[in-house]
C-alpha cells in the first residue's frame, strides 16, 4: 500500500502541471495562435513564485503565502505571454519561431536573475533558489486537512443553483420533471443549512479524503439524476457519452472509497495544486462550451474573417486566449517546482514540461476533459518512471533508470503516432489574422 500510495502522489502532482499547462495551450489554440512557449512561460511563472517564497517572511500565514505566490505566478506568467501575444498577433510574426524564442530566453534570463539576488544575499552566484520553509505551506496530509465547511457550501450552492433552473424553465414554460426537481433542491438545501450550523458549532470533522468522496458522489448522483430525466423525457439520442461520463465518475467513486477505507489517503501527501486542477478544468469547460465567450474564442480559431463579420473583435480575443494561457501555464510552472521541491535550479528549465503538456493537449484533441485524462495517463508513466525502483518486478528486471526517465515520452511518442491522425486542431491556428483576407 506504501509504494500505491507513493505512485498516486506523484501522478497527481505531474497531472496537475501537465492539465494546467496544457489547458493554458488550449486556451491559446482555440483563438487561432500557437504557443510554443509554454515551457518558458513555465519557468516565468515558476521564478515568481520561488522569488515571492524567498522574500515572504517565515512566519507568514499558510494561505497568505499560497495566494501571493499564485498571484505572482500568474501575473509573471500573463506578462512573459504577453510578448508572444504583441509578436505574433500585432506585428505578425511567425509563431513558431517566436514561441521558440520565448522558449530559449526564459531559463537564460531565470538564471541570471537568480544568480544576481544570491550572489547579492549569499556572497555567491548559483542558479539555485531556495524556498525550503514556505514550501510546506503547498502540501497537505488528506486526513489532516478539514474540510466540513466545504460540504454545505457544495449543497447550498447546488441547491441555488437547481431553483435558478427551475425559475428559468418556468419562465419558458418547460415543466417537466418539475416537481422532481424542486424536492432535490429542497432536500439539498435542507441538509445543507444543517450541515452548516453543526459546522458553525464544530460538533463534526470532515478529512479532505472523504471530502473528495462526497464530492464525487454528489457529481454520480447528478449525472445519474439527469440521464434518468433526459431518457424520461426522450431528448437522448446518444447514449454513449452520459453513460460514459456516469460510469467514469462512478469508477473514480469507488477507487476513492477504496482508498479511504484501506487507509492509503493517510500516507500520500497532496499539494493544493491538485484541487486547483480540477477546478480550472471544470472552469474551462464551461467557459469553452457554456458560455458567449467561449463560443467566440472557438470562431476565432476556426475562422477568424467570419467572426469578425458578425462584430467580434478577433484581435482582442486572441490576446485574451494568450493571456489566459500565460496564466495557466505560469500556475503550472509553480506547480512543477513547488509540488514537491523545496529548492530549484533554473538552470535546467522546467525538464521538458512545457512539450510534453502540448502533447497532452493534442491527446485531449483541445478538449479540457479529455486533456485532464491525457494528463493522469502521463503523469502515471512520470510517476512510474521515478518510483520503479520500489516496485519489486520492476526492480527486478534490471533495466537501466535512464529507461525509465524516458518512458512518458516514450510513452508520448508512441500515443500521437497513434492518437494524430485523428486530430483536428483549430483550423486557423498559426495564421495571423489579417481584415482584409477573405
Amino acid at each position: 500500500m506504501d509504494i500505491l500510495g507513493i505512485i498516486i502522489q506523484y501522478t497527481l502532482v505531474f497531472a496537475s502541471v501537465l492539465a494546467l499547462v496544457a489547458l493554458g495551450g488550449m486556451f491559446a489554440e482555440r483563438s487561432g495562435v500557437i504557443n510554443l512557449g509554454l515551457e518558458g512561460t513555465m519557468v516565468i511563472g515558476a521564478l515568481g513564485g520561488a522569488l515571492t517564497m524567498r522574500f515572504l517572511p517565515e512566519t507568514s500565514s499558510a494561505w497568505i503565502v499560497v495566494l501571493l505566490v499564485l498571484l505572482v505566478s500568474i501575473i509573471s506568467g500573463m506578462l512573459y505571454s504577453l510578448l508572444l501575444a504583441v509578436a505574433s498577433i500585432t506585428f505578425k510574426a511567425d509563431q513558431t519561431i517566436t514561441g521558440t524564442a520565448l522558449n530559449i530566453l526564459a531559463p537564460a534570463l531565470a538564471t541570471v536573475i537568480v544568480k544576481a539576488i544570491t550572489l547579492n544575499q549569499d556572497g555567491k552566484a548559483t542558479p539555485k533558489l531556495d524556498y525550503i520553509t514556505l514550501q510546506k505551506s503547498f502540501v497537505f496530509n488528506a486526513n489532516e486537512v478539514d474540510v466540513a465547511w466545504i460540504i454545505p457550501t457544495i449543497l447550498l450552492l447546488a441547491a441555488a443553483i437547481l431553483v435558478l433552473l427551475l425559475i428559468k424553465n418556468k419562465k419558458s414554460g418547460n415543466l417537466k420533471s418539475f416537481k422532481l426537481q424542486l424536492i432535490l433542491a429542497i432536500v439539498l438545501g435542507a441538509i445543507g443549512i444543517g450541515l452548516a450550523i453543526v459546522c458553525g458549532f464544530n460538533l463534526i470533522n470532515f478529512p479532505f479524503s472523504w471530502a473528495l468522496f462526497a464530492g464525487l458522489l454528489i457529481a454520480f448522483v447528478g449525472l445519474l439524476t439527469r440521464l434518468i430525466l433526459n431518457i424520461k423525457a426522450k431528448k437522448i439520442t446518444n447514449f454513449a457519452k452520459p453513460i460514459i461520463n456516469v460510469s467514469v465518475v462512478g469508477v473514480l467513486l469507488l477507487v476513492v472509497f477504496l482508498l479511504n477505507v484501506t487507509n492509503v489517503f493517510s500516507k500520500i501527501t497532496f499539494n493544493w495544486f491538485t484541487p486547483l486542477m480540477f477546478v480550472l478544468v471544470g472552469i474551462a469547460y464551461y467557459i469553452i462550451y457554456h458560455t458567449k465567450f467561449g463560443l467566440r474564442l472557438m470562431s476565432c480559431g476556426e475562422n477568424p474573417q467570419a467572426a469578425a463579420s458578425v462584430g467580434i473583435n478577433v484581435i482582442k480575443m486572441r490576446y485574451i486566449g494568450v493571456l489566459i494561457s500565460g496564466l495557466l501555464a505560469g500556475i503550472g510552472g509553480i506547480a512543477f517546482i513547488a509540488s514537491v521541491n523545496s529548492s530549484w535550479s533554473f538552470d535546467v528549465g522546467v525538464a521538458g514540461f512545457g512539450f510534453l503538456a502540448l502533447a497532452v493537449m493534442i491527446f485531449g484533441q483541445w478538449k479540457p476533459l479529455l486533456i485532464l485524462g491525457g494528463a493522469v495517463i502521463f503523469g502515471f508513466f512520470r510517476a512510474i518512471g521515478l518510483t520503479y525502483i520500489s516496485i519489486d518486478f520492476l526492480a527486478k528486471l534490471n533495466i537501466d533508470s535512464t529507461w525509465y526517465s524516458m518512458l512518458p515520452y516514450i510513452v508520448c511518442l508512441i500515443v500521437l503516432a497513434f492518437s494524430s491522425k485523428k486530430s483536428r486542431a483549430p483550423k486557423a491556428e498559426g495564421i495571423p489574422y489579417d481584415k482584409g483576407q477573405r
